[in-house]
C-alpha cells in the first residue's frame, strides 16, 4: 500500500535544462528590421536544427501548432525570435541563441509564449499536468525528489505547484524553508498556498503542529487530501 505520496502539479512533463531570456511583447520591436542576410541565416538554422524536442525542427511548429514564428529587433538591437511552443524548453533555446549569436555577429534572444498541452485528462481545474512521485517505504527521498523536479521545471519556463500528501511525516515545509508558517484564506474556504521561490506550495505540515500527532485513516486521509 502507498504511505507516502506527494503530487507535483505542472504545466509540461518535459524536464530539459537551462534558462532563458523573456522581454514583455509590448515592448520589444522597434521600427528598425532585421538585415535579410541575417534573417535568412536564422531562418535556415532554425528549419535544419533537430533536437530530440524538436525533431522535425523548430518551423515544423508553424504547421503543426499554428504557431507563427516572427524574427524583429528590440530596443538594444538584438535580435528577438518571437514563438509559442506547447512544452517548456528554456535551457534548450539558451543554448540555440548562444549558437545564432556567434553565427550572425549580433544578439539574438527568444521571446516564448508556452501554451502547454495536457499528457492526460483528470479532474482538476486550471492544472495542465500531473506527475506523481510514490512510494510504499518512508524516507526513501520522495519529497527531495519531488522539490528536485519541481524546480527544474520552473527553471525550464513551467509554472509548478507541489502539494505534499504525505499525512503521518511532511518534509516538504522543511525543505522548502517554510518550516513553522501558517496558511492563510482569502474568503475564508480556500487555503492560499505559499510562494517558495516560484513554487506554489501546500502540506499537512502547515496544518499540524510537529508535537501532534496525526493519526487519520482510511476516509479521514483521503479526505484531508481532498480538502
Amino acid at each position: 500500500m502507498v504511505q507516502n505520496l506527494a503530487l507535483i502539479f505542472i504545466n509540461n512533463y518535459r524536464v530539459l535544462a537551462i534558462k532563458v531570456r523573456f522581454f514583455m511583447l509590448s515592448k520589444i520591436f522597434s521600427k528598425k528590421t532585421v538585415a535579410q542576410d541575417k534573417k535568412e541565416v536564422i531562418n535556415h538554422h532554425l528549419e535544419c536544427y533537430r533536437s530530440e524536442a524538436f525533431p522535425t525542427g523548430i518551423l515544423a511548429l508553424e504547421s503543426q501548432f499554428e504557431s507563427k514564428i516572427e524574427i524583429g529587433l528590440d530596443k538594444d538591437k538584438s535580435i528577438v525570435i518571437s514563438l509559442t511552443l506547447p512544452f517548456p524548453c528554456n535551457g534548450e533555446l539558451d543554448e540555440l541563441s548562444i549558437v545564432l549569436t556567434e553565427l550572425i555577429d549580433q544578439t539574438v534572444i527568444f521571446n516564448v509564449n508556452y501554451d502547454v498541452f495536457s499528457v492526460r485528462e483528470h479532474q482538476l481545474k486550471g492544472i495542465k499536468n500531473i506527475i506523481a512521485i510514490a512510494s510504499g517505504k518512508g524516507g526513501v527521498g520522495k519529497s527531495t525528489t519531488a522539490v528536485n523536479i519541481a524546480y527544474a521545471l520552473i527553471a525550464e519556463g513551467a509554472k509548478v505547484g507541489i502539494l505534499d500528501a504525505d499525512i503521518y511525516g511532511p518534509s516538504i515545509p522543511t525543505l522548502l524553508g517554510l518550516k513553522g508558517q501558517k496558511p492563510s484564506s482569502v474568503d475564508g474556504k480556500l487555503i492560499t498556498p505559499f510562494d517558495a521561490r516560484g513554487l506554489s506550495a501546500m502540506s499537512i505540515g502547515f496544518l499540524v503542529d510537529d508535537n501532534d500527532a496525526t493519526v487519520w485513516r482510511g476516509p479521514m486521509a483521503s479526505r484531508a487530501i481532498n480538502q
